[in-house]
């Protein structure tokens, strides 16, 4: 079933020490993550790791590239 969460960036180049960043998304059944920025811009990630039932977390610089249909796939239900 797919999900909303929260998502947390795994970094060591752009983030302080104590710094939380983190963006809203959907996490899918197979294992991507639609991360929704603050101004709407969409990356597609793979998940690195599930803390508790609603925090993804994946890895930063690592967006999956993607068309249009991957995008429409993921919101169908597709792989």
């Amino acid at each position: 079933m797919n999900k909303r969460v929260d998502i947390e960036f795994l970094s060591d180049r752009w983030t302080p020490g104590g710094f939380e960043y983190r963006e809203k998304g959907i996490l899918f059944e197979n294992g991507k993550v639609l991360a929704v920025d603050d101004i709407g811009g969409i990356n597609i990630y793979e998940l690195v790791e599930l803390k508790g039932d609603s925090l993804a977390v994946v890895a930063e610089g690592s967006e999956i590239d993607y068309d249009r249909d991957l995008l429409i796939n993921l919101i169908l239900g597709g792989k």
